[in-house]
């Protein structure tokens, strides 16, 4: 099959599906493609990537035509990118701005103004310092973020995954395996629509689906409070807890939910909305050890749905809960919390180039003073009015090794993406860098 010209793929869709499902059955038999561009209408081209020019459009070269198809922006919804990973060191802090975006980072130094970081994805950075939302050090070693449409799930054919969310109408089922280790955390957002809200998290379990899980754990929870059971096959199941909460008198349909599971100790911390609620512990002599999460929407009315999103499955050493739990919320003054837990408000200073110290003052001395980076957790700045650039979003980068990135006017090439984010201005970064690439769809209302 050759082609003496460039294929734009702008087809009728009649017409287009022929012709991609000609490509891609050819695929099958092809070499290991570098990048997946899925479109719009759940079609798929595989290729090597070329560029992707000003106006957005993919050209990509298929290992079965010897001219670059172009795939117009349009019907583009997400490139995966399948480049090998570079050495990456330990990282030691992430950084969180104000629109959400995280940057995996080393925390160089800091003033007035900006905080001068170093990344792996795009070399030195230098960012506004009243765009930042909060740096976290030492971050916990992250095992799942999402939820993201390429996602492997099983589920039935009630729920949807979808970018950023899973979604039910009435009753299902939906669950992956995260390979936990013996002490977790799992965090998650829950959004429902109905005026009975019930539903169940299952983790531990050593199976996929409800009907053939053993072993496990679950919070049951419906209109009036919250259950903490364990299950098991050779032991009577066991209520480990119980909560009052009426979810259907909360002004907003939402809760944060955060599970913090100790194998070794037997104890399960449970965290709502970012206040711990307690702790409980399993006198059982047999844990469950799977890594299996279950999550079951027990809605009855089909019009009525329920979503998760902010799902995050962490590796834990035990520690007690967080500031990282607690919700965002607008702060009159900086706040530092150090690994030990304990919360100081003030300001935060400055850092030196090579120091390994913050200067701090707090609202009962006023004098300024070193806090080692070491003992610190994470270090919060107070809410402050930034601008945006005017330029709307128009892709979501999600980079290898962790982090994310909403930016716009994006161009493609071998050596180099350049890409204007709405904070940090224009940025290069590392072809190589880039895990998955997701076009956001605006409204024209």
């Amino acid at each position: 099959m050759e082609h003496k010209t460039q294929i734009v793929v702008n087809l009728p869709h009649s017409i287009y599906k022929i012709s991609t499902s000609c490509l891609l059955a050819l695929n099958c038999a092809s070499l290991q493609a570098e990048s997946r561009v899925h479109l719009t209408d759940d079609d798929r081209i595989s290729g090597k990537l070329l560029k992707i020019d000003s106006e957005g459009n993919a050209h990509v070269q298929s290992p079965h035509s010897s001219a670059p198809l172009i795939v117009v922006s349009p019907t583009i919804e997400s490139i995966d990118f399948d480049s090998p990973v570079a050495p990456l060191k330990d990282r030691d802090e992430q950084l969180e701005l104000l629109n959400g975006d995280t940057l995996p980072c080393t925390f160089d130094s800091m003033d007035q103004d900006s905080v001068a970081i170093t990344t792996w994805f795009s070399g030195d950075i230098q960012v506004p310092k009243n765009a930042i939302q909060s740096i976290l050090f030492k971050a916990l070693p992250k095992i799942y973020s999402g939820p993201d449409a390429s996602d492997s799930w099983d589920w039935n054919h009630n729920w949807k995954v979808l970018p950023k969310q899973i979604l039910c109408n009435g009753k299902g089922e939906i669950s992956k395996n995260f390979d936990t280790p013996q002490n977790f955390i799992l965090d998650c957002q829950v959004h429902w629509q109905s005026e009975r809200p019930r539903f169940r998290i299952t983790f531990c379990a050593d199976a996929a689906e409800l009907s053939k899980v053993q072993d496990s754990y679950f919070l049951e929870f419906n209109s009036n409070n919250l259950l903490l059971v364990r299950a098991s096959s050779t032991q009577a199941r066991a209520t480990l807890g119980e909560y009052p909460i009426k979810l259907r008198d909360r002004e907003h349909n939402h809760l944060s939910i955060g599970i913090r599971v100790n194998r070794q100790l037997r104890s399960i911390e449970l965290l709502l909305d970012g206040e711990k609620i307690n702790s409980y512990f399993d006198p059982s002599f047999n844990i469950p050890s799977g890594s299996f999460v279950n999550i079951e929407s027990n809605l009855q009315n089909a019009n009525e749905s329920l979503m998760l999103s902010h799902l995050e499955v962490s590796k834990w050493n035990g520690a007690p809960h967080d500031d990282r739990d607690r919700p965002r919320k607008e702060l009159d003054h900086d706040l530092i919390v150090t690994s030990s837990g304990d919360r100081y408000s003030g300001n935060i200073l400055s850092k030196k180039p090579k120091s390994d110290a913050i200067n701090f003052s707090n609202a009962y001395d006023p004098t300024p003073f070193p806090v080692p980076t070491e003992q610190l957790q994470s270090i919060h700045f107070s809410n402050q009015l930034f601008s945006l650039l005017e330029s709307p979003a128009s892709y979501t980068l999600s980079l290898q090794g962790g982090g994310t990135l909403s930016v716009s006017q994006l161009t493609f090439s071998n050596d180099k993406v350049q890409a204007v984010h709405p904070i940090l201005g224009t940025l290069t970064l590392k072809p190589q860098s880039l895990k998955q690439l997701r076009t956001i769809q605006h409204s024209h209302d």
